[in-house]
């Protein structure tokens, strides 16, 4: 009997010493897997603002980049009107809005109003004429 009280007391021991830690290690576990969180949600909070810094310093340097191409314009526009007069530089502003116009005119009948200094837009009717396939013998007619 007495060769089996040592085994049954380890035994017993054993069990117990489970019953008592299992639920600490449990706590221990979470605790550690909530510090992995907190940190993980730190590292995506600093992304989101490293990102957010990204878009700003790029909006930024765009406006920049914008500004500047205004000011070569205006500059460009302001070379013209000085070497050619406003007249004729009314003129050429239009010739060159019809060249980007027909230039990105599209298959479709379009009318193109230009604008004028002090006239008012005025359709030009000629750009972009559709060509009509002829039906039943009658012709489209232009309005």
């Amino acid at each position: 009997m007495r060769t089996l009280f040592g085994p049954i007391a380890l035994g017993l021991i054993f069990v117990t010493g489970l019953f008592w830690g299992f639920p600490h290690y449990k706590v221990w576990q979470q605790g550690l897997a909530g510090q992995a969180s907190l940190e993980r949600a730190k590292q995506d909070r600093q992304i989101a603002v490293q990102e957010a810094e990204a878009r700003l310093e790029s909006a930024k340097l765009d406006a920049q980049a914008e500004i500047k191409r205004a000011e070569g314009s205006a500059q460009a526009n302001e070379i013209l009107a000085n070497s050619l007069g406003k007249p004729n530089v009314d003129k050429y502003l239009q010739l060159r809005y019809i060249g980007m116009l027909e230039n990105s005119r599209s298959v479709t009948r379009e009318i193109i109003y230009v604008p004028g200094g002090n006239t008012p837009a005025l359709p030009s009717t000629e750009a972009g004429r559709a060509v009509f396939p002829p039906t039943s013998g009658m012709v489209p007619s232009t309005q």
